[in-house]
């Protein structure tokens, strides 16, 4: 049975709160990186992780494994862009929800 990968509603509504606040903050204060920016750093892009958890459409297992390895920010101290950074990765709720689906599809 194919195993679904439609980001949860309260998911996708913390990924689009996120976009829309980073989008009304100066440069200096954003969490997270723009695609061209995680291009350079050859890096997954927080802004396009969000876009999709926010489109509400089903993600592709690679960025499910990117939101997972995400978590390790969550022990970070919580300063606005590191908790903005995280809101566009889904938040905890996201990261948590992709490690469970990465252990549903690993049979764990």
């Amino acid at each position: 049975m194919a195993i679904d990968r439609t980001p949860p509603l309260t998911v996708q509504r913390i990924a689009q709160r996120a976009l829309e606040a980073r989008k009304n903050l100066p440069k200096s204060k954003q969490g997270g990186l723009s695609p061209d920016e995680a291009r350079e750093e050859g890096i997954k892009s927080g802004v396009s992780t969000a876009r999709k958890l926010a489109s509400g459409n089903p993600i592709g297992w690679d960025t499910i494994s990117s939101m997972a390895s995400f978590g390790r920010f969550l022990g970070m101290k919580q300063t606005a862009k590191v908790k903005l950074a995280i809101a566009l990765w889904g938040g905890k709720t996201g990261i948590e929800w992709a490690q469970r689906k990465l252990k549903e599809r690993d049979g764990n």
